[in-house]
């Protein structure tokens, strides 16, 4: 019989980054599937289509979203994902330079942010608490 494991998905425009947080999510957190998507428009389709527990989401893409839009557009599909932002800001230097940014984010339901660059076990310990 096949066990369903839910989706650790991932959406920032660095490759590279996306799969170093799938294959680090498949090693620590065996329950747990994961995907990597580089690109914002792209991460909309999936996160439609697979249907996450949660989403790592980066703040800044690259194809003319940032990640409020892609977000605003993930809820607008009824998605209730778990989503966590990540960015190279830290969040009070968010908060302070993109106070309506960061109060979107908020309004569409974030459980947090992760600054990068993270440590792999910082990043593992936040991924449980928003899966919990």
């Amino acid at each position: 019989m096949l066990s369903y494991k839910p989706l650790v998905m991932v959406i920032d425009d660095e490759a590279g980054i996306g799969e170093c947080i799938c294959d680090l999510v498949e090693m620590q957190l065996p329950h747990y599937r994961s995907m990597a998507v580089d690109n914002g428009r792209g991460g909309i389709e999936a996160a439609l289509r697979e249907k996450p527990a949660l989403i790592l989401l980066d703040l800044f893409l690259n194809d003319g979203l940032d990640g409020v839009m892609a977000l605003r557009a993930i809820r607008d599909g009824h998605s209730d994902a778990k989503v966590l932002v990540m960015s190279g800001y830290a969040e009070a230097a968010l908060r302070e330079t993109q106070r309506a940014m960061a109060d979107e984010l908020d309004r569409l339901g974030i459980m947090g942010y992760i600054t990068k660059p993270v440590e792999p076990m910082e990043l593992i310990q936040k991924i449980k608490h928003a899966l919990d």
